[in-house]
């Protein structure tokens, strides 16, 4: 008989097993999960957040921290976004980082955006743009008011096709630069809230424009009262020292206060403003010829040792030809503005001397005792700006210029109303050491230009040197001398002459 073996005690024992096994591989896997727990629990948590990029201050609409930009990128980016700001009134900035782990690049953006508050307060029409360099990753992060005019997509498609494929060049600036544009483009089309006028310097103080204000109304009306009381070289200089003082305390700029101060002196210099530099007597503004007088005008020259007699109508050869003048070097020019702007009346009055003007005024009264013709006699220290402009820009010969001076004066002294008509001007111009004599009709239909031409070219050694006494005295003799022939007193020799109201003055007039 044969016995089989039994098999059901076997497979009982292999269950209690399994069973076993299975119990310790749960206790040890709950023993592993309960002792990473507690590592976690017992590792310093806030390590992770610790680990977080901090968030850089809001110093500029764009701030590199890696240096991947130049100034010049930098500055350029900069400029161009203040302009846009200044536009539209959105503000946009851009943010270069390295890297923003171990966050990724939108919970880092987010959290920058927030801080930074970006954009106008009550429209929230704020732009980030972050580059994480090291990344290789872009985000934008647009405010509520231009998710409108920047979605998503929108953002993404500039990120794709107008960032990227300039950093893969490594083209950055390039790169923003493109960006941006795409950017401000979509923000034009949206219907956003222009900016105020930017109010901000206003009421903080003068601006250069409130300093030329002042440099071309507040400096004529300073220079005429500083001049009428200090002359016009002092007048000039105290101008300039308030112009640039005003300028320092205002701007306080010294380089500005310096160029302010340059500007009011030439102004005041150059336009002669105030009593003390074109002042004189007399009115009226018509001329010898202007009134129909056959007027006899000679100037003789000159400051040049080889000067000779200049007739009345213009200079002229030994051919009959016009003598052309002689093209002045640029020191002569210089050193010739220099000496009109520079001397003003007081200037003439000390060289001539009171002793000296007292003479010249009896001789002129003396000299009307014996005619009834007028002789005045005026010094000007130097030319009015405009006639010396039209000698050195348009080539106008000196004397020339100056014959018209003397025949402006002839008209504003009113020499030519006297009552037979027979007023003479005597005219000094001293910067240019020249005369000239402007007879009245009256007396011009008698005395041709030679008597005047010899007249004149007698007292040209007197003017070279200085001797203003003697020449103009000779003037006066030869107009007296010619009065006198053509229009001689009434009273005959030896007889008092009769008292008349004098037409014009006899003391020399300064202008």
């Amino acid at each position: 008989m044969s016995c089989l073996p039994c098999t059901a005690p076997f497979a009982a024992g292999l269950s209690a097993v399994a069973a076993i096994a299975r119990r310790w591989l749960a206790s040890v896997s709950n023993a592993f999960l309960a002792f990473v727990a507690l590592a976690a629990l017992l590792c310093p948590a806030a390590s992770f957040a610790q680990d977080l990029q901090p968030v850089p201050a809001l110093t500029a609409r764009v701030i590199d921290q890696t240096g991947t930009l130049d100034a010049g990128e930098r500055q350029a980016l900069e400029a161009k976004l203040a302009t846009f700001e200044a536009e539209r009134g959105a503000q946009i900035v851009v943010l270069i980082v390295a890297t923003t782990a171990p966050e990724d690049i939108a919970a880092y953006a987010y959290r920058v955006a927030a801080e930074w508050k970006i954009g106008r307060r009550d429209i929230g029409d704020g732009i980030l743009m972050v580059v994480a360099k090291d990344d290789r990753r872009v985000r934008i992060e647009i405010a509520r008011a231009l998710e409108g005019a920047v979605p998503d997509l929108a953002a993404f498609h500039i990120i794709d096709r107008a960032i990227t494929p300039a950093f893969r060049r490594g083209e950055f600036a390039a790169g923003i630069d493109a960006g941006l544009d795409a950017l401000m483009a979509r923000i034009r089309g949206e219907n956003l809230p222009l900016p105020e006028p930017d109010v901000r310097g206003r009421g903080e103080g003068p601006s250069l424009e409130d300093l030329g204000a002042f440099l071309f109304v507040g400096v004529p009306i300073v220079g005429a009262v500083l001049v009428g009381m200090l002359g016009r070289k002092l007048g000039a200089l105290a101008t300039g020292g308030v112009a640039g003082l005003l300028a320092q305390l205002l701007l306080g700029s010294l380089l500005l206060a310096i160029i302010a101060g340059v500007v009011a002196f030439i102004f005041v210099l150059v336009l002669g403003i105030g009593g003390g530099g074109r002042g004189g007597r007399g009115g009226g503004g018509l001329a010898a010829r202007s009134s129909g007088a056959e007027a006899a005008e000679v100037g003789v020259a000159d400051s040049a040792p080889a000067a000779a007699a200049v007739s009345a109508a213009a200079a002229r050869r030994d051919d009959g030809k016009a003598a052309q003048p002689e093209r002045e070097s640029s020191m002569n020019i210089v050193m010739r503005v220099l000496r009109h702007l520079w001397l003003d009346s007081n200037d003439a009055r000390r060289a001539i001397g009171d002793d000296t003007l007292h003479r010249l005024e009896a001789r002129v009264r003396d000299s009307e005792r014996r005619h009834t013709g007028e002789i005045c006699v005026c010094i000007e220290a130097s030319l009015p700006m405009s006639y010396l402009w039209r000698h050195l820009r348009r080539g106008v010969p000196i004397e020339q210029v100056v014959r018209e001076r003397a025949l402006t004066e002839f008209g504003k002294l009113r020499v030519w109303d006297t009552e037979l008509n027979n007023g003479v001007l005597i005219y000094l111009q001293l910067a240019e050491h020249r005369i000239d004599i402007v007879a009245d009709r009256g007396l011009a239909r008698h005395v041709d230009d030679a008597y005047w031409r010899e007249t004149l070219a007698s007292m040209s050694a007197e003017f070279r040197a200085g001797r203003y006494e003697e020449g103009l005295g000779q003037a006066i003799d030869a107009v007296t001398a010619a009065l006198e022939q053509h229009f001689p007193a009434s009273h005959g020799p030896g007889e008092t002459p009769p008292q008349r109201e004098d037409q014009l003055p006899n003391r020399p007039v300064f202008r």
